[in-house]
């Protein structure tokens, strides 16, 4: 048997189970939009014959993708765009065509103090919570890739907890524990319950970054 005629039946083997799993697995209902392509190499056992290269990479990818993505993006921002025309809008019902255009709905936002002192706490947390999160994901980040220490693994499985549970149940045991110890509620626990679901985020963009970073670059 020479190199090619192992080469043939080393792809047919993985073409095979690439197509069990395509049947068996999750992905079973998108066999037909599956195509088998070559990238990998696999050693040969041929004495003096390197390797054979074939085709082990799955591509998933519907017809027509290109078309069912614009109309994604058509639905999901189509009333935001509808929203905005319609904020110029002078009239106090969302319909067309639109009656005039008109300010007074921005001048009347600007004027309710309710309103703006909202904006000014969300602008607060949200400044807030961006710097703590960061940096509090660099600590995390620099701690599990530059050390070795006991318990790192559990440490690192437990910053992505919270993306594990659903924000409702997050927010319901904050509260909790807020009015359980007698925290009450503030900006500063507003601030701690964003912080909570922020960090696995800050945390998993850093960590690949400095696992990549060479440590004498750090030094330096």
């Amino acid at each position: 048997m020479n190199t090619t005629e192992k080469g043939d039946i080393l792809e047919d083997k993985a073409i095979g189970i690439i197509e069990k799993i395509l049947d068996d697995g999750l992905i079973g209902i998108m066999k037909e939009y599956a195509r088998v392509f070559t990238k990998k190499k696999y050693p040969s056992n041929l004495r003096g014959s390197g390797n054979v290269e074939f085709d082990l990479t799955i591509e998933i990818w519907p017809p027509n993708a290109d078309q069912y993505a614009m109309i994604y993006f058509i639905v999901l921002y189509l009333p935001i765009v509808l929203i905005i025309a319609f904020s110029f809008n002078d009239s106090v019902y969302i319909a067309f065509p639109l009656k005039a255009f008109t300010l007074r709905w921005y001048q009347a936002a600007m004027e309710n103090q309710q309103l703006l002192s909202a904006f000014s706490n969300s602008m607060i947390i949200a400044v807030t919570t961006a710097i703590l999160a960061t940096f509090s994901g660099m600590l995390a980040a620099m701690a599990t890739t530059r050390y070795r220490f006991r318990g790192r693994s559990l440490a690192t499985v437990s910053l992505f907890v919270p993306l594990a549970l659903p924000t409702v149940v997050t927010g319901v045991a904050l509260l909790s524990i807020f009015m359980m110890t007698g925290l009450g509620l503030s900006l500063a626990t507003v601030i701690l319950g964003h912080l909570m679901i922020c960090t696995p985020f800050s945390y998993g963009v850093l960590v690949s970054q400095f696992a990549e970073l060479n440590p004498d670059s750090e030094r330096a």
